[in-house]
C-alpha cells in the first residue's frame, strides 16, 4: 500500500509550518509596531506643540483671538501657525474649511503633513500644518532597528525550523515504523509474539497491541470457519455419495418404470446434484483462499462450458429453451479445470432454473466471459445489492451461486459485473484481469449476445 502524502511529512510540514507561520507573525508584528510607534511619535509631537503654542498664545493675550499680533514661533522651522483660512496655502484653503476639528494627514506636492485643527473661543479655525516629508525621508535609525531586530528573530527562526522537524520526526517515528513493519509483513499471517515489546506503554503501545489482537481474532476467526466448512464439506459428502448410490439402485429397478415413482426419484437426483455441486464449491473455497495456492494450469474454457453444459442438462428438460456458445475468441486460462466448473456451473445453474423460455447464451472473448439468458430478471433493489456485494442472485431459490462466484472472482482477480432488467434477463460476466481495462463492460456484453 502506497500512501500519497504520508502520515511523518504531514505531521513535519504542520510542525515546521507552525514555526515558520510564528516567525513570520513575530517579524510582521515588529515592522508593525515601529511604524505604529513612529506614527504615535509624529502625532504626540504635533500635539505637545499645538498645546504649547495655545498656552503661550493665550497667557500673553486674555483670549486667543483673529486679530492677535504678536503670536509666538513654533518651536520647530516644519511647523506653521494659520489663525483662520485668509493665510493658508492655496492647496489648504480649497480642503482644510471644510474639515471639523481634530486631527489629519494631507499629501500636497509630495509634501507630508500632519494637520490639527482647533476652534478658538472667538469661532475663529486656528491651523497648525507640520511638514514631516523630512522625518519620513529620515528615517535610518528607524529602520537600524528593524534590521537589528530581524537579524536576532532570523537565527531563532531556523531554530524552530530545526527543532520542529527534530521533535516531528520523533513524534512520528514509533507510528511509521509500526506502518512500515505491517507493510513488509502483510496481514496474511499472525503477528509474533513479542511484537508488541517494541513499544512503550503509551497510545502508539496500545495501538500496536489492539492491532495484534485484532489480527489474532481474525485469523483465529478465519481458520476456525474454514475448518469448519472443511470438516462439514466432507461430512457431507458421505451421505450424498450414499444417496446417489441408493438412486442408482432405484433407477436401476423396476420401481422407476411407474411414472410417479420416476418423478420422485427425478426429484431426489436433480436434489441430490445441487447438494454435491454446493459441497464441492464450499470444499474448494474452504482450502483455496488466495489466487496463489490455486493449482495454475492451462484450461481450455470452452471444453469446461461444454461439459459443464451436458452436466446442467436436466435442468431446462421440458423447457423451451435453447442454448448458444460463441467461442469469438479461444481461451487457455492458467486456473485449475475444478475452478472453471464451479464458476460456470454456478451461472449456467442460474441461468437455466430461472430461465422458463427463450436462449441461454455463453460468449466467450479474449479477456472475458459472459452469460446472458432470457429469464425472469432481476428488481433494480436486488441488483443494487448484488452490486454492493449483497443479497442473492435471485429473490427466491438457490442463492449461494453469486456468492461463490464472486468470492472465486476475488481470489483469482478477476472483476464480477452483472445487468439485468425484470422479464427481460440478466447477463453475468467475468473479466479475467481486474486492473485492465477488457472493453467488455456487462451493457456491452449484453448487446454483443443479441448479434448474430
Amino acid at each position: 500500500m502506497r500512501f500519497k502524502t504520508g502520515l511523518r511529512s504531514r505531521i513535519i510540514l504542520v510542525f515546521t509550518g507552525i514555526s515558520l507561520l510564528l516567525g513570520s507573525l513575530l517579524v510582521l508584528g515588529v515592522i508593525v509596531s515601529t511604524q505604529i510607534s513612529e506614527t504615535r511619535s509624529k502625532q504626540r509631537t504635533i500635539r505637545m506643540e499645538a498645546d504649547y503654542y495655545l498656552r503661550s498664545h493665550m497667557s500673553t493675550f486674555a483670549a486667543p483671538t483673529s486679530n492677535s499680533f504678536f503670536m509666538p514661533k513654533p518651536s520647530s522651522p516644519f511647523i506653521n501657525v494659520y489663525y483662520g483660512e485668509d493665510l493658508l496655502p492655496e492647496w489648504a484653503k480649497a480642503e482644510l474649511p471644510k474639515l471639523q476639528p481634530g486631527e489629519y494627514s494631507r499629501t500636497s506636492n509630495q509634501q507630508k503633513y500632519h494637520i490639527i485643527i482647533r476652534m478658538l473661543p472667538d469661532g475663529v479655525k486656528f491651523y497648525m500644518l507640520y511638514n514631516v516629508t523630512r522625518l519620513d525621508a529620515s528615517r535610518e535609525s528607524l529602520s537600524s532597528l528593524r534590521v537589528t531586530i530581524l537579524g536576532v528573530l532570523m537565527p531563532i527562526m531556523v531554530f524552530g525550523f530545526v527543532m520542529g522537524l527534530i521533535t516531528a520526526h520523533k513524534v512520528i517515528n514509533p507510528v511509521v515504523t509500526l506502518a512500515d513493519y505491517i507493510k513488509e509483513r502483510g496481514t496474511g499471517s499472525p503477528l509474533p509474539d513479542d511484537f508488541v515489546q517494541g513499544y512503550r506503554d503509551d497510545e502508539i503501545g496500545f495501538l500496536a497491541a489492539t492491532l495484534k489482537n485484532t489480527l489474532d481474532e481474525l485469523h483465529t476467526s478465519v481458520a476456525r470457519e474454514a475448518a469448519f466448512a472443511r470438516d462439514a464439506s466432507h461430512e457431507l459428502r458421505t451421505p450424498v455419495t450414499t444417496i446417489k448410490g441408493a438412486l442408482e439402485l432405484l433407477e436401476n429397478s423396476k420401481a422407476v418404470e411407474d411414472e410417479k415413482m420416476a418423478r420422485i426419484v427425478g426429484r431426489i437426483h436433480r436434489a441430490t446434484s445441487k447438494m454435491e455441486h454446493l459441497i464441492k464449491s464450499f470444499l474448494w473455497l474452504s482450502r483455496y483462499e488466495t489466487i496463489g495456492e490455486f493449482d495454475f494450469e492451462e484450461t481450455d474454457t470452452l471444453s469446461v462450458v461444454t461439459d459443464t453444459i451436458q452436466e446442467h442438462l436436466y435442468l431446462i428438460k421440458d423447457k423451451p429453451v435453447k442454448i448458444e456458445v460463441r467461442e469469438l475468441y479461444p481461451q487457455m486460462l492458467p486456473v485449475a479445470p475444478q475452478v472453471m466448473n464451479i464458476l460456470i456451473s454456478n451461472l449456467l445453474r442460474n441461468a437455466f432454473t430461472y430461465t422458463q423460455s427463450g436462449k441461454v447464451t455463453v460468449i466467450l472473448r479474449e479477456k472475458c466471459l459472459s452469460v446472458k439468458d432470457t429469464g425472469m430478471g432481476i428488481s433494480s433493489t436486488q441488483l443494487n445489492l448484488l452490486r454492493k456485494n449483497s443479497g442473492k442472485y435471485h429473490a427466491e431459490g438457490f442463492g449461494f451461486g453469486v456468492a461463490i462466484v464472486r468470492r472465486l472472482c476475488s481470489s483469482l482477480g478477476w472483476s464480477f459485473l452483472i445487468e439485468s432488467e425484470p422479464d427481460k434477463g440478466t447477463t453475468v460476466t467475468l473479466c479475467y484481469n481486474l486492473k485492465e481495462d477488457c472493453g467488455c463492460e456487462t451493457k456491452k456484453a449484453a448487446a454483443d449476445g443479441n448479434m448474430q
